[in-house]
C-alpha cells in the first residue's frame, strides 16, 4: 500500500464478463481460462470446448498442464458452436457437436511467480492472470 491507498491495483473487473455458473462440474480453471482469453482475444469462446479437449492431455480435465495444452494446441471454438451445460454428467461428458466448428482461437499460457510485484507487472503489460488454488 502506498499511503493507505490501494493505488497499485490495476483493475480490470468492468472488461470482464460476470461470473459464469458452472453448476456442479469441475470447470473452474476451463472457465478462468476462457475468461482470460476472451479478454485477450475478444469473443465468447467455448467454456465446454476447452473442457472437453483437455480430457485427451496428461493429468487430464482441470489441470493446468492439460488446460495449457489443450488450448495451444487444439484452441477454442465460438462459445455458440458449443455452449456450455452446467448440468453435463462429469461420469458421461458430453462429445462436440457434429457440425463443423471454427475458426479455433489459440493461446499460449504463460507461467509468472505469484509474487504480488511479477503479478502487478504483468497487469500493467495488459495480461490478466489466472490465479489457481487447490
Amino acid at each position: 500500500m502506498i499511503g493507505g491507498n490501494l493505488r497499485w491495483i490495476i483493475d480490470r473487473r468492468a472488461a470482464l464478463p460476470a461470473v459464469g455458473s458452472q453448476g456442479m462440474r469441475p470447470t473452474c480453471l476451463s472457465w478462468a481460462v476462457t475468461t482470460a482469453h476472451n479478454y485477450s482475444r475478444p469473443g465468447d469462446h467455448s467454456v465446454e470446448y476447452l473442457h472437453h479437449s483437455s480430457r485427451q492431455y496428461p493429468h487430464g480435465v482441470g489441470s493446468i498442464s492439460a488446460i495449457s495444452l489443450a488450448i495451444a494446441i487444439d484452441g477454442q471454438p465460438p462459445e455458440h458452436q458449443w455452449p456450455y451445460d452446467p448440468t453435463a454428467d462429469e461420469t458421461n461428458p458430453p462429445t462436440p457437436p457434429h457440425a463443423a466448428m471454427g475458426p479455433f482461437v489459440k493461446a499460449q499460457l504463460k507461467s509468472c511467480s505469484p509474487d504480488p510485484a511479477t503479478v502487478l507487472a504483468e497487469l500493467r503489460a495488459g495480461y490478466l492472470p489466472v490465479v489457481g488454488l487447490l
